[in-house]
């Protein structure tokens, strides 16, 4: 593999192997420690890069400007991520990017918010209400709401949610697979406003690819992707060119673009994988390694993430107190078979207990309860499976301590010394 101009770091130099002193694990896992299942922090990812690791050099020189690129719509934006965006929806499938704008951001967040202040600025009639079909992900409502803008403001569940002639005006956001609950949605809301289709989990490893996404604005972020959360790149997939730049405008008066190391660093690890996959042809991709016998990404993490699912779900059907959701079967585009979804959350039901989250607390598995997804019942919560190997098994250990319970109170001892 050549490799590219000094404006970006060079994608060859492959190699296998562990850092020294990088310890995989580093939380505390005594029997009573804390299981943090709350977060959606993809560290499930660090094993495959600990092993495929790729080299990343950035010499002091690189970067020092503020401005990057004269191409794109701002000069923040790397060219070179851009064309790995691009080929990376390309090899997956999993959108359209042709006649499309990216917009480069910290996260999907910042898109976010980015978005909402695009669709709302030339509204005659702010605040927009901003509203998302229940259960929504937790952060929608906080961020909405969080700079008090006058522009928009959160107005709770879109199924709800009826436009009238006095104040018509909305944004509906449109999550899928869905945070919490691993569903595939749609827009409800049956108006003219503004939808933004957020498609963080839209990856193979979570949900069967069905059919390339076109929409008018799609957001994707580098964590879900390839497990690069700190990062923090995030980029946005927009039909309109006004809308585009109304986003690129917003965050240059947020953070002034986005580092442009991180976003250097975004290009280098989605070269690696379309170079993984590009090996193999085009998709569907049947087979788990490359012609040098390395785990293909995607795979690799579809795998973990099976296993997982199997692994509780045997353990939620060998007792009667939990229960989870069933996804259907869907024919996947990317692996080319039938598969169904392996979501990053579990959305789980306490079927004994009047309160999950406080049944796991008492367990110190931390979760995420349903009030903050919008849902009244207490008897759901949410935990990750994107967990640490080590925290997932402490985790399980745990659920299955409650599981074969006959205790239907949140009173349950640890069965080690505090």
């Amino acid at each position: 593999m050549q490799s590219s101009s000094l404006s970006c770091p060079n994608p060859g130099g492959y190699r296998e192997g562990k850092p020294e002193g990088i310890n995989t694990d580093s939380s505390s896992h005594a029997p009573d420690s804390i299981i943090h299942a709350e977060i959606g922090d993809p560290v499930i990812f660090e094993p495959y890069w600990l092993k495929y690791g790729i080299d990343m050099v950035i010499p002091p020189w690189h970067s020092i400007s503020y401005v990057s690129s004269q191409r794109q719509i701002s000069p923040f934006f790397e060219d070179f991520l851009i064309d790995e965006i691009i080929s990376v929806h390309k090899i997956v499938g999993n959108a359209v990017t042709k006649d499309r704008h990216i917009v480069i951001g910290a996260g999907s967040i910042q898109l976010l918010q980015a978005a909402l202040y695009a669709l709302s600025v030339n509204d005659q009639s702010p605040p927009l209400n901003v509203v998302s079909s229940y259960p929504f992900y937790s952060a929608y409502p906080v961020v909405t709401n969080f700079l008090q803008s006058k522009l928009y403001e959160w107005a709770g569940d879109a199924m709800d949610f009826e436009p009238t002639s006095n104040r018509d005006g909305y944004i509906e956001i449109v999550n899928y697979p869905n945070n919490p609950d691993g569903t595939i949605r749609h827009a409800v809301v049956n108006g003219s406003g503004g939808v933004i289709h957020d498609l963080a989990y839209y990856w193979p490893q979570y949900t069967p690819i069905t059919s390339p996404a076109d929409h008018d604005i799609t957001l994707f972020s580098l964590s879900k992707f390839s497990g690069h959360a700190g990062s923090r790149v995030g980029w946005a997939i927009v039909k309109d060119l006004k809308v585009a730049q109304l986003m690129s405008k917003y965050i240059m008066h947020n953070t002034i673009g986005l580092s442009r190391d991180a976003q250097a660093r975004a290009a280098h690890i989605m070269r690696y994988v379309v170079h993984q996959y590009s090996q193999k042809g085009s998709a569907p991709y049947r087979l788990k390694t490359g012609p040098d016998n390395t785990t293909l990404m995607f795979h690799h993490a579809c795998d973990a993430l099976e296993h997982r699912w199997k692994e509780l779900r045997d353990l939620v059907v060998s007792g009667s107190r939990f229960t989870l959701q069933d996804y259907p079967l869907a024919f996947c585009t990317f692996f080319g078979e039938t598969t169904t979804a392996h979501p990053a959350f579990a959305w789980l039901k306490c079927e004994q207990d009047r309160d999950c989250e406080e049944l796991l607390n008492s367990v110190n598995i931390r979760s995420r309860g349903a009030h903050e997804f919008g849902i009244l019942d207490p008897q759901y919560s949410r935990i990750s499976m994107i967990l640490s190997l080590k925290e997932f098994t402490v985790m399980l250990s745990r659920l299955a301590l409650l599981n074969n319970s006959s205790q239907t109170n949140c009173e349950m001892e640890l069965t080690t010394k505090r």
